[in-house]
């Protein structure tokens, strides 16, 4: 749960409530939450009233505008088939970061992931794969993303040259 004091905070839970309609009933500390933690301040796994789970991932205020475009382009790539691309959940207002108190937060629905065979996952066919299968719907599904969110277009040879060099950094073949 890395520090998330105000899960226990006076008016943080009624707060959630109040934002996405999520009575938290309990923390979930059983969880291995996959991805990078380092993407916010804390992180941690709730559970409402029906039994449902979420992740709740808090952050600093200068991140606020990143998060939020990529709040904003993860729901136009569901809305555009990609169901695999993880949305957040917009609050009863629509936005996907309100703040409470000096940070903002935004809430996904939680999915257990498997933890990756390190280093073996590197040489997986299926893996390469699935995740090749993945890249290609991501394609698909962002034709035109451009126009809505102006960004540097998705390259794909640059992305393989990032993850192959992040993969060189946590994985040497030499």
């Amino acid at each position: 749960m890395r520090g998330f004091l105000e899960l226990e905070a006076p008016g943080f839970r009624d707060w959630v409530r109040a934002q996405w309609g999520i009575s938290i009933q309990s923390v979930c500390t059983g969880f291995d939450i996959q991805g990078s933690p380092e993407r916010s301040l804390s992180r941690a796994v709730i559970q409402d009233q029906d039994q449902g789970l979420f992740l709740l991932d808090k952050f600093r205020r200068d991140k606020f505008e990143r998060r939020r475009r990529v709040a904003r382009a993860l729901g136009h790539l569901n809305r555009k088939g990609l169901s695999k691309a993880l949305a957040y959940r917009p609050t009863a207002s629509g936005e996907f970061l309100p703040f409470f108190r000096d940070h903002c937060y935004q809430v996904s629905r939680f999915v257990q992931g498997t933890a990756l065979a390190r280093p073996d996952y590197l040489e997986s066919a299926p893996m390469g794969a699935s995740f090749a299968s993945f890249l290609l719907d991501m394609n698909r599904a962002a034709r035109g993303i451009g126009t809505i969110f102006p960004t540097r277009g998705f390259v794909i040879s640059d992305y393989i040259v990032t993850l192959m060099e992040q993969a060189d950094l946590h994985h040497p073949l030499a």
